[in-house]
């Protein structure tokens, strides 16, 4: 083990040596780079030849306590951040724990991260002896459990313990999410992951980040309506929208009647685009619930507002049965007896 190092940082460079001898180029340990608006990124390692660069973000965690499957898809999350904000080609997750069966589904949904595990960590070790007993060292194990983990790529779900459900899954992410700038792309990401657990029957398309003809407006996703439900049909036959907008703001506080105003312009009668969902951890300002019934009402565009809080609710909902049409019909009805008043 490394002299006069912490255990995660040992780990840390002994994962550099190892990909170093298995030779990946230039290898560097704790890269600090300087992204914009003047917020840097500490990238655990980076390695590869310019113009085809990865990052990699290392979690150590004592073998016999790995972390919840919520956790290493937050990981799995962070690490695909830092590859787009910091311009990188690829990226990798590695970790000092090994897939169970349960994780393994969730981590296949992420398929442009390359996942190191207990047992591929070993595995690709073990034609260099020296430092596969550095690492089962480190890991604080002895080195005839470290060979069983190299030859078991995954291991089985414990039975006494109840496996997360996809939903819940989503909804422990959403609700530990940051607010904040720094954090927009991990929060859309979040719910368009929720939005296609929850209406994979009832959208279809999904088109993200689309940017109009003229280049200068950008919604975040835009899906084609399905007949499927009451709600959709609702939607595409009463208020002739055949495709929808979904808007993702991480804000802190309320959403202002300036967004809402925005959003407005993405909508397009004449392009079959006349409703949009704005998705908040804190919903609207009353100025901007406002401007929401103003659009209903002088120019047929419905604007509806969902926060985190009823997202999570339907993602738990939906994994004991519940139809998240219901509160979804719930929302635009609130919107539609409210334009009287």
């Amino acid at each position: 083990m490394v002299e006069n190092v912490d255990k995660p940082s040992a780990f840390k460079l002994l994962v550099a040596e190892l990909f170093s001898l298995l030779g990946f180029h230039k290898v560097v340990v704790d890269y600090v780079y300087a992204g914009e608006l003047w917020h840097d990124y500490d990238i655990d390692l980076m390695y590869g030849e310019k113009g085809d660069v990865s990052v990699a973000e290392v979690k150590y965690y004592r073998i016999d306590s790995p972390p919840r499957s919520d956790l290493v898809i937050a990981a799995l999350q962070s690490v695909r951040h830092l590859k787009n904000a910091t311009h990188a080609q690829k990226c990798a997750l590695v970790m000092s724990c090994q897939l169970n069966s349960n994780m393994a589904p969730l981590v296949a949904g992420y398929h442009d991260v390359d996942v190191w595990d207990l047992g591929r960590i070993f595995s690709s070790a073990q034609p260099y002896p020296d430092l596969f007993r550095k690492l089962a060292v480190a890991l604080e194990i002895d080195v005839d459990r470290a060979a069983q983990y190299a030859g078991t790529p995954i291991q089985p779900v414990n039975e006494d313990e109840q496996p997360l459900k996809k939903g819940r899954l989503i909804a422990d992410i959403l609700t530990n999410l940051p607010t904040g700038h720094a954090h927009y792309t991990d929060f859309e990401e979040a719910c368009i992951t929720a939005l296609k657990y929850l209406f994979d029957q009832d959208l279809t398309g999904w088109h993200e980040q689309h940017r109009s003809h003229d280049g200068h407006h950008r919604r975040d996703l835009v899906c084609r309506t399905l007949p499927n439900a009451e709600l959709w049909k609702l939607i595409l036959s009463d208020l002739k929208s055949r495709y929808v907008v979904f808007e993702f703001k991480n804000y802190s506080s309320e959403v202002k009647e300036a967004e809402v105003n925005q959003a407005e312009k993405y909508l397009y009668p004449v392009a079959l685009r006349c409703v949009a969902f704005i998705i908040s951890p804190n919903g609207l300002s009353q100025s901007a619930l406002s401007a929401t019934y103003g659009a209903m009402r002088e120019n047929g565009k419905m604007i509806i507002s969902i926060t985190s809080q009823e997202l999570v609710q339907m993602l738990v909902g939906k994994d004991e049965g519940t139809d998240p049409n219901v509160e979804m019909f719930r929302l635009v009805d609130a919107l539609l007896m409210g334009l009287g008043r």
